[in-house]
């Protein structure tokens, strides 16, 4: 006969989850976690509530060749404002701002990011594309025109970055100060974490938020979460 109760079950029940800013463009709250989904209604004023604290309490640091485009892209698609901090950090940038949010990725993967994009914006010998466009949305047809450092990319280092690398941990001091010279005129690569961290006062902030772009972890995800 039956007792009068539900059927056991496998499935885990859903947990009381935390709002996610994936969910404030609506009133109905969904997170997923592990495989389990939880739905609730929020107000419209908790949306707003949200929607503010993100606004005048948090700041993007938005480190070039660590993601920071696709991070942009998605806090757009949910309807989030962030002061953004782009392409490199400076003095007072975030003092207003108790909380930071911030793009992160393996310096080296950074630094190859970094020189190959580089070597894809800045107009090299013989090139065809136009020179006085935005290189930077349309590479394909157009280029940034720099004699001097499209003579550093592409005759003293042949593109390579390796080349570049080796010249950095040179024995020879003349060598490895000529390298650490050009890297500071690669575009992001010359801006370290070291130098948002302290510029931005990393230390003294009250929330600091990292999104990690490597293999293994989920950029979308942590954003959602």
């Amino acid at each position: 006969g039956t007792t009068g109760q539900p059927a056991s079950s496998s499935a885990k029940p859903a947990e009381e989850l935390p709002i996610a800013v994936s969910t404030l463009t609506t009133t109905t709250l969904t997170t997923t976690t592990a495989n389990v989904t939880a739905v609730k209604r929020v107000s419209l004023a908790e949306i707003a509530r949200w929607r503010n604290i993100l606004k005048f309490q948090w700041v993007f640091f938005h480190l070039g060749k660590a993601g920071g485009g696709s991070i942009s892209l998605r806090l757009k698609e949910l309807g989030l404002s962030l002061q953004v901090v782009h392409p490199g950090p400076f003095k007072g940038m975030a003092d207003r701002f108790p909380n930071v949010l911030i793009a992160l990725r393996d310096p080296v993967d950074r630094y190859l990011s970094a020189f190959n994009w580089a070597c894809v914006v800045v107009c090299h010998p013989n090139d065809n594309r136009r020179k006085d466009g935005d290189a930077a949305q349309h590479p394909e047809e157009n280029c940034r025109y720099s004699k001097d450092e499209s003579d550093m990319l592409f005759r003293k280092y042949k593109g390579n970055a390796n080349t570049l690398a080796e010249g950095l941990c040179s024995a020879d001091g003349v060598v490895a100060a000529s390298a650490a010279s050009d890297l500071h005129t690669v575009n992001h690569a010359k801006w370290p974490l070291k130098l948002w961290a302290e510029r931005g006062s990393l230390q003294r902030k009250k929330r600091v938020l990292g999104i990690v772009q490597e293999p293994g972890f989920s950029m979308q995800a942590q954003i959602n979460a």
